[in-house]
């Protein structure tokens, strides 16, 4: 059994594929997928370059082989235009815009890290197999980190940008909100213990009097009723039997025994405890009066006030809910930020590569501003207002004398024949409807290069591929276009103006 060939797609939209071909079948290449009869099966290159059926691949008398199918654009091996050859290893085979390798051994598939390829669905090998066979990259046990890292490599770039500036903003808002919320929860702590101990205070004071004349029945403990935060107010006498209660029950505790031993004022209010290990908090405070008879401060009773700051929790999670809300504000900057960078370094990359380009290859001209496609500016209205006049419509197939292909062309022609410019007007076909007289000193022209194909009417094979591939970027597009188009000798720069005629492209315009 004859080894199986693969074709590695070195450029073009398969760019990246690795496709499998084996000796029992018959490969067509084309534009238009079909279902085949006899044996053969379809590849299908998506590109208004290629033709419906472009060319064939197969297995005859020991060799393989490559046929084109009469197409419009050509195929080409090792850059040379053929019709029919014979397929060796490490052969290039270019057909418009898709470029492939041929490879006779599937020694760099085994290899996984060996390139870096796109995954399919493989076909079976077979008579039930429909389409080439794509090698797939075999799985292996790898540890989440490492799945992590494959997985990034393999994200988009402006998507990998994305999630950057997402975590730079996440960042940010986890570094700035911490101390924050620390220095909050310790300022807000410290004012309410502060506000609890001036409650034990007022509470003494106001009963001073009252503790001074023995007169139990006058205590007013329930000062603070109707304060939240503080679990109970007790009032003592000197020897620190109580007198009156006002919420949770209380017998003497220690605390109130350093007030009664000491007869200074007591708290275990802490901030530096902090929210996480926060407990209710107890202030023992003496209450003295100034006796005249005796002339000196006497002891007269205790107050104390348990007390836990509720409204200091409420206000930290007030506080952390609007921190949330900045977090969404934060990460929509980043976003808006990392639009603006991935937008600057688009333009950036593409203004330095395309320097770069021609700094290491040379260029024959720099061509101006769009400004320069000002001559041409109506052109297409004025193609549409004649042709509306004249009943006409635009057919690709009619050519010269009194054709409607051959009407634009005439107008075409009269427009580039006072043009000091190379420019060169193509049509949809990739068919060379006129030129201006400088073109030929720009670019290398074939003799009566009009209505012949960009294939055969460029002389440089580099060009012919460069050209094609720009040209089916303008079908495609509504503006000027600007790109490095690289010959056999040098790069030339080259400026691009799609034409449309009642919204259907028929003809660009390049400019030297």
């Amino acid at each position: 059994m004859v080894d199986p060939i693969f074709l590695r797609c070195l450029s073009g939209p398969k760019k990246g594929e690795l496709l499998e071909f084996y000796s029992a079948y018959r490969y067509v290449f084309g534009r238009e997928p079909k279902s085949e009869d006899d044996g053969s099966f379809f590849v299908e290159l998506a590109s208004k370059n290629i033709s419906r059926q472009h060319a064939e691949i197969f297995f005859e008398e020991g060799s393989w082989r490559i046929l084109d199918l009469k197409s419009f654009n050509g195929i080409r091996v090792d850059r040379m235009k053929v019709k029919e050859a014979y397929l060796q290893d490490k052969n290039i085979i270019e057909m418009a815009e898709f470029v492939f390798r041929v490879e006779f051994s599937n020694e760099e598939i085994e290899a996984p890290q060996s390139e870096n390829f796109q995954e399919e669905s493989a076909a079976a090998q077979g008579p039930e197999q429909t389409s080439p066979k794509v090698k797939s990259e075999p799985e292996e046990s790898r540890g989440p980190l490492a799945s992590f890292k494959s997985f990034f490599e393999k994200v988009d770039f402006r998507f990998k940008l994305l999630f950057i500036f997402l975590a730079l903003g996440a960042a940010s808002f986890y570094i700035l909100k911490f101390p924050i919320l620390l220095q909050v929860e310790k300022d807000l702590l410290q004012q309410s213990y502060r506000q609890a101990m001036q409650k034990t205070k007022t509470l003494g004071d106001r009963n001073r009097e009252v503790l001074f004349l023995s007169e139990p029945f006058r205590l007013e403990c329930s000062i603070f009723r109707d304060d939240r935060e503080v679990i109970s107010a007790v009032l003592w006498d000197r020897f620190g039997k109580q007198l009156c209660r006002e919420g949770r029950m209380k017998t003497a505790d220690e605390l109130l025994g350093w007030a009664m031993e000491d007869q200074e004022f007591y708290s275990t209010c802490d901030f530096q405890k902090g929210i996480k290990n926060l407990e209710a908090c107890s202030s023992a405070y003496p209450v003295k009066k100034w006796i005249d008879e005796e002339g000196k401060m006497m002891t007269v009773g205790f107050a104390q006030v348990d007390f836990f700051p509720k409204d200091v929790i409420q206000q930290l999670d007030h506080l952390d809910a609007q921190l949330y809300k900045v977090l969404f504000v934060l990460i929509a900057f980043f976003v808006a930020a990392w639009g603006v960078v991935y937008f600057w370094l688009k333009t950036g990359v593409k203004d330095l590569e395309e320097d770069v380009h021609l700094l290491f290859t040379g260029a024959t001209q720099k061509v101006d501003s769009p400004e320069s496609f000002a001559v041409f500016g109506n052109l297409a209205q004025e193609v549409n207002r004649l042709f509306v006049k004249l009943n006409q419509g635009l057919s690709p197939t009619a050519r010269g004398g009194s054709g409607e292909a051959g009407f634009l062309q005439d107008i075409l022609q009269q427009i580039l024949m006072l043009e000091e410019r190379a420019v060169l007007a193509i049509d949809h076909e990739n068919q060379i409807l006129a030129y201006s007289p400088f073109a030929p000193e720009v670019i290398p022209l074939s003799e009566s290069a009009i209505d012949l194909h960009v294939s055969e009417g460029i002389a440089d094979t580099y060009l012919q591929g460069e050209l094609m591939r720009f040209l089916n970027d303008l079908s495609q597009s509504h503006e000027v276009m600007d790109r490095a188009l690289a010959m056999s000798d040098r790069i030339v720069q080259a400026q691009g103006l799609p034409l449309y005629v009642r919204g259907e492209h028929k003809a660009s315009l390049i400019l030297f």
